[in-house]
């Protein structure tokens, strides 16, 4: 920091030319496991062990495909003819206000 207070530790480089940090991670204090040794006798639980920390995650190499397009191109010319248009059912699913007094009151 501008204070010379040390906050993290890492490699400095670049990424698409622009300057990036890689950090070293440590694992929180708070995180790991912590039991007081009087407690150890009573517990039925395995002891934990934190788990060791890797540099890096290793990379998979996972093959995908890609669906096939099911874009159609339309044009402005199929657009502007109306005839061609989809007809829409009214919309009866809305419900009956008289049956919801407190909806159908105006609210101050």
């Amino acid at each position: 920091t501008d204070r010379g207070l040390k906050i993290g530790t890492g490699t400095l480089g670049q990424t698409d030319g622009t300057r990036a940090l890689r950090l070293n991670r440590t694992p929180i204090h708070a995180s790991q496991p912590r039991r007081r040794e009087s407690d150890l006798t009573e517990l039925d639980l395995p002891e934990i062990k934190a788990l060791p920390l890797l540099s890096d995650a290793p990379v998979f190499k996972i093959q995908t495909e890609t669906a096939p397009s099911t874009v159609i191109d339309v044009d402005a010319t199929s657009l502007s003819n109306t005839a061609q248009a989809i007809a829409l059912p009214e919309l009866d699913d809305f419900p009956d206000l008289n049956d919801l007094p407190e909806l159908a009151q105006p609210q101050n």
